[in-house]
């Protein structure tokens, strides 16, 4: 997503509203949305289908793509210490300890022996001196990083390959919504306001791309919120972004977390949207490259 030009921004601008119809203009929500209302109506405003508006709080333009290090260290996994750190053997024969950014079992790739490239990062305040970024699982490689996943759903809605949501023009991460946070808020050109929750997928079971791994109170929680949203007549979404490319369809995980595949279930009858993509994983880059099915009642 681009920021506006200063001529286009001056316009924008000049067509935000302190009050809507005699009504104080309560947020940045409300005044983007009357300001798009009324640009709408002006052609030259949308002439250019790539325009996207980023307020200062949304992801810049650098973020949308997301590049790999370049020099990744290669190593092999040694054993699992604990939620978030794996000890790996390098090149060099040198044992070290890598920082495993996701909690999941991760059991198809954490067998010893099997292949994990890292990125070094130096920080006086890390107990880790790396950061585990990819593996191997078979033929595919893999993403571990679980804190990806809104990042690659802004690049593939910045790509045209994520369409669901409609043109986006602005967006949010990390957004407060009572006492939770939800990963996404996204506004469209048709003033919609899209809530969504992104979910990291790393298993893949004969082309079916399955989660949780393991039982997650945190995505249920997830998934009641998203349907409470649905109920009160909001736009929300769960986008489940598969970390590899191996990908046919995706199901939830009935044997990890049944709990969790009936509350997907139940959510998606109350009007929550579940999406699935796959990525293009290699050593230098990540992104989305497809939707795939959804499955929810694959037993």
């Amino acid at each position: 997503m681009r920021h506006l030009c200063p001529c286009e921004e001056s316009k924008f601008l000049a067509a935000l509203p302190f009050v809507d119809d005699g009504h104080p203009i309560a947020g940045w929500d409300e005044c983007l949305c009357f300001a798009l209302r009324r640009l709408k109506a002006d052609a030259t405003f949308f002439k250019n289908p790539t325009l996207h508006f980023c307020p200062q709080e949304s992801v810049d333009e650098g973020d949308h793509k997301v590049d790999l290090p370049k020099h990744l260290v290669s190593a092999r996994f040694l054993k699992r210490l604990n939620r978030f750190a794996i000890s790996v053997k390098l090149r060099d024969g040198e044992i070290a300890t890598a920082h495993l950014p996701n909690s999941g079992r991760l059991n198809e790739v954490l067998q010893v022996g099997n292949k994990f490239w890292l990125v070094r990062r130096k920080s006086e305040n890390r107990r880790t001196e790396f950061d585990a970024l990819l593996a191997r699982d078979g033929g595919a490689l893999v993403s571990v990083d679980a804190r990806l996943p809104p990042r690659l759903l802004l690049e593939g809605i910045e790509l045209g390959i994520v369409k669901e949501f409609g043109e986006i023009v602005a967006s949010q991460t990390e957004v407060r919504y009572g006492n939770h946070r939800i990963d996404l808020k996204l506004i469209n050109d048709e003033s919609q306001v899209w809530w969504v929750e992104t979910k990291s997928v790393t298993l893949v079971v004969d082309g079916v791309a399955l989660f949780p791994d393991a039982p997650t109170l945190r995505g249920r929680e997830h998934l009641k919120l998203l349907a409470e949203l649905a109920r009160r007549g909001e736009n929300s979404a769960v986008a489940f972004i598969v970390q590899r490319k191996d990908a046919k369809h995706f199901a939830p995980n009935e044997l990890s977390d049944p709990e969790f595949a009936r509350i997907l279930r139940e959510a998606a009858d109350g009007g929550v949207k579940v999406f699935a993509y796959k990525c293009q994983v290699t050593l230098k880059s990540l992104q989305i490259c497809e939707r795939i099915p959804v499955r929810l009642n694959l037993r």
